[in-house]
């Protein structure tokens, strides 16, 4: 997470040493906060135009003490009416005309503090202060000894602004409610905040409201109930091949140019932990550990640059395959990556801020007890932040869409000689900061989708 603070009463002195000089254009562009406090000059006024929020990030926040002044309203309208920005707080006593917008907060005044002045302040905000120490956002607390100064404190602390949150449903298949992992790994319910985890939840607006939401209010799930997807609503499941140049080099094929694109159909998906059940004909189905990414803001033509602005997280994915049917039935290979069973996704969508760098995290798979792949997405030949920005180029992402990036080396079809799945195996995979699955291996039998997956 990145801040962008500016407050007239900052001054050189404060700071051990001077920073680097950036232009606004570039902080802009790179800020998740955008908290703009500078004196009224003929060079600040409106100095939050159009422009200006159209380099700013489809999922950033604004903090502002002067609309229309500073910031040029109408401009801001536009900016959240076009979802160039997900939100802002505002400190006015004129609100219009953005009273009553589910994504703008509207504060006589607002401060954020450090978590030192918080614990001074609890006697006379309890409920506020507890929310800025838990780390949800946006709060909105006043502090009153220095409101008489005309003077806001701030508290921005880097990596404890947000709640990093490790998304789930959970229950019998069809019924799954959604939960919240907790920082101790109990599994909370979210049921009274939200009625299921779906495209709608994992928005900008979504997120930002499951954020608000004290986790320890939450009830506990005892047990150790069945994990479903992580999501409801699955619209696209797109998938990479040969996205790894080890794995390329393992198969004997080429290092493509462009990134290789197919699908998995929607009906293959299951939860992270359901048997995987080879179809009728089987005799090559194979394994693949991958890192999935989930849209969370329509992508159309997205610059690289700005490509994981649009993802709301990622997951682990077992992108289950039948050679024989990808590679020996002719050149479509989803009819070998497609088939009931051969999705599951979970267990849980943890959101970006949480993972950090996609592209350094430890994967691997294990059949029967025995390591099978160990890789790393360092090693990835088109990242996630390209291939969503690629993929965008041809298909508009919708929010919920799913992207499985391509699995490291240690497939059968790798193997010196080959081996693939049979009944009766167990496959344990993940990723790291991601979880992990199990699946038994089952032979195909009529009608096995009446009482799967018991």
């Amino acid at each position: 997470m990145r801040v962008l603070f500016s407050d007239p009463f900052v001054q050189n002195r404060d700071f051990a040493e001077p920073g680097t000089k950036v232009e606004l254009p570039e902080l802009l562009a790179a800020s998740d906060f955008v908290s703009l406090h500078p004196p009224l000059t003929p060079q600040t006024r409106f100095m939050m135009n159009d422009e200006a929020f159209a380099r700013m990030k489809p999922t950033a926040t604004l903090i502002i003490c002067a609309p229309g002044t500073v910031v040029n309203t109408d401009a801001l309208v536009r900016a959240l009416d076009e979802k160039k920005i997900a939100g802002c707080t505002l400190d006015t006593t004129d609100p219009e005309p953005l009273r009553g917008r589910e994504n703008v907060i509207i504060n006589p005044h607002t401060g954020w503090y450090s978590e030192q002045a918080m614990v001074g302040l609890q006697a006379g905000a309890p409920n506020e202060v507890r929310r800025v120490l838990s780390g949800e956002w946006p709060v909105n607390v006043v502090n009153w000894a220095v409101k008489g100064n005309n003077r806001a404190g701030l508290w921005f602390g880097i990596g404890k602004g947000q709640i990093q949150m490790k998304l789930l449903r959970y229950g019998t298949p069809g019924e799954e409610k959604p939960g919240m992992l907790d920082a101790s790994g109990q599994i909370r319910d979210l049921s009274g905040v939200v009625s299921d985890i779906g495209p709608d939840s994992i928005s900008p607006a979504g997120l930002a409201k499951l954020r608000a939401v004290a986790v320890e209010t939450l009830p506990v799930v005892n047990g150790s109930p069945r994990y479903g997807t992580p999501l409801r609503g699955i619209g696209k499941f797109i998938a990479v091949g040969l996205n790894y140049s080890d794995h390329a080099a393992e198969t004997g094929m080429a290092i493509p140019a462009e990134p290789i694109l197919f699908t998995k159909a929607i009906s293959c998906i299951t939860g992270p932990n359901d048997p995987v059940v080879l179809p009728e004909g089987s005799t090559k189905g194979d394994w693949e550990a991958e890192l999935g990414i989930v849209i969370g803001t329509t992508a159309r033509y997205v610059a690289e640059d700005k490509a994981l602005d649009y993802v709301a997280g990622f997951c682990v994915i077992n992108d289950v395959s039948e050679r024989q049917f990808q590679l020996e039935r002719g050149s479509q290979w989803d009819r070998g990556k497609g088939c009931d069973t051969f999705g599951p996704i979970g267990p849980w969508l943890v959101t970006t801020d949480e993972v950090g760098d996609p592209q350094n995290l430890d994967v691997w798979l294990d059949l029967n007890g025995q390591r099978m792949q160990t890789g790393s997405t360092k090693t990835m030949i088109f990242g996630a932040a390209h291939l969503v920005s690629y993929i965008s180029r041809f298909i508009t992402l919708m929010p919920g869409d799913v992207i499985t990036t391509g699995t490291p080396p240690g497939v059968g079809m790798g193997k010196k000689p080959q081996f693939f799945l049979k009944a009766g195996d167990v496959m344990t995979l993940g990723i790291q900061g991601l979880g992990s699955q199990r699946q038994e291996v089952r032979g195909f039998t009529p009608g096995f989708w009446e009482t799967y997956p018991n």
